[in-house]
């Protein structure tokens, strides 16, 4: 979903390897497989609107 890992590491400044690692501690911590999972448990356990969510999703292609 949205960004590559190389993407948003150019966005804030960081290595793709970091963004690599930081998803992987997400997903062990909620034990989540993709990022598919990581948005949908988000959305239904309030950390994120999903009305945010697609705002945000349609505003991507201004860091493409």
């Amino acid at each position: 979903i949205g960004l590559t890992n190389s993407q948003i590491a150019e966005i804030l400044s960081l290595s793709p390897r970091t963004i690599e690692r930081h998803l992987e501690i997400i997903f062990d911590k909620f034990d989540l497989n993709n990022r598919v999972e990581m948005v949908y448990h988000a959305i239904i356990n309030g950390m994120i609107n999903i009305y945010d969510f697609v705002r945000c999703m349609k505003g991507r292609i201004f860091y493409q």
